[in-house]
């Protein structure tokens, strides 16, 4: 299903901190940074990480987003 102008906006609306309409390098880190907290701490998350294509896929996207906001852990 493709997205549409209205996905884009709530997408938006949830990362755009300040609410200026504009999701800023800081906000866009922000988001990250909390998805990685909570990726450490879910359990499902770590097990699909671990046993699938797919999860080894998304723990390679993890890392190159932790070098990006500039977590070494």
């Amino acid at each position: 299903m493709p997205w549409k102008a209205a996905d884009a906006q709530v997408v938006v609306a949830a990362l755009d901190a300040d609410q200026n309409g504009v999701v800023e390098r800081d906000e866009f880190v922000d988001w990250v940074v909390r998805g990685l907290e909570k990726c450490k701490e879910d359990e499902q998350v770590k097990l699909m990480v671990e046993n699938s294509d797919m999860g080894r896929k998304m723990a390679s996207f993890i890392l190159a987003m932790r070098a990006f906001v500039g977590d070494e852990n």
